[in-house]
């Protein structure tokens, strides 16, 4: 992870879903996280769809924030442990509405 920012759970700044290959650890030693199982946790989730990764599609492209990748890995440990517990809605509404205001209307997933 050379270069790429330090994860911080409690950051609501939005950023490229690609970018998260780079800051996301793998299972697979010395190999990135796919694109497409980040892909997968925005659109599909895990355990059946009930749990997604909060995501907002501006343009073309897919965006997150570290809290709502926090939110993820958090609501799927306690699925794991057979707690229920939903990914909370962890980007910034404030934010959100300024990104609308200069991009057009972003659809939150």
């Amino acid at each position: 992870m050379k270069g790429a920012d330090p994860f911080d759970p409690s950051d609501t700044t939005l950023r490229p879903l690609a970018e998260y290959t780079d800051r996301l650890p793998s299972r697979r030693r010395g190999r990135k996280l796919n694109r497409a199982t980040l892909w997968r946790w925005a659109t599909r989730g895990l355990q059946g769809g009930r749990i997604r990764l909060e995501t907002v599609r501006l343009g073309g492209g897919r965006f997150s924030s570290d809290a709502a990748v926090a939110a993820f890995m958090e609501a799927q440990v306690c699925l794991d442990d057979g707690r229920e517990q939903a990914a909370s809605a962890s980007i910034d509404d404030g934010a959100l509405a300024a990104i609308r205001e200069r991009f057009g209307s972003g659809s939150k997933r």
